[in-house]
């Protein structure tokens, strides 16, 4: 699924739709690797979700035991942080409409896979994290509470006003949320 901030790589040149397909090439471009090299690794045999804008996945794994959901976020450079959407659309003003809730509380996901590039024309991600979503959301209010380094994102990039909180790499490691696997 895409993620993109402002401090990534400048699309302010192209319209909403043709940033959103430049980095829909991208992510098609990080496929491959994941795919026939880092799930293998994990144990794991994989299928893609068709649906383009899936809210609950972006494929489905399974482990020799059982299938599960993955959800998968590539940035288009190295980040010392992991951007954990809250809200996908915040330009329609009043309730939030279901569609507008970020991937943190939409996805169906064990685990979130997010992967580093380094630039645009990469052909595969220079590192990557494992994320248990379990863990993650078990642990979210404590790691907000409790000091760990985090941040507000806002984007404006993509699929209209976006904003996130980033918790360090760092404090998720610690906090055995997430562990390095690129």
């Amino acid at each position: 699924t895409m993620f993109k901030t402002s401090s990534d790589t400048d699309f302010t040149h192209l319209s909403a739709k043709n940033q959103y397909d430049e980095f829909a090439h991208f992510e098609a471009r990080m496929r491959p690797f994941m795919d026939e090299r880092v799930y293998p690794e994990l144990g794991w045999t994989i299928k893609r979700t068709p649906e383009r804008g899936n809210i609950h996945r972006d494929l489905i794994a399974n482990d020799g035991k059982e299938n599960f959901d993955v959800e998968e976020k590539f940035r288009t450079s190295i980040w010392g942080d992991c951007a954990i959407e809250l809200i996908q659309d915040a330009t329609y003003f009043g309730r939030l409409k279901e569609e507008q809730v970020g991937w943190f509380y939409t996805s169906t996901s064990r685990y979130l896979i997010y992967a580093f590039a380094r630039g645009m024309d990469a052909v595969k991600p220079s590192s990557a994290y494992i994320v248990s979503f379990n863990r993650l959301r078990a642990k979210f209010n404590q790691l907000i509470e409790s000091g760990f380094n985090q941040k507000i994102i806002k984007s404006s990039k993509g699929v209209g006003l976006s904003f996130s909180v980033g918790f360090d790499w760092e404090d998720l490691l610690i906090a055995e949320v997430a562990r390095k696997i690129i």
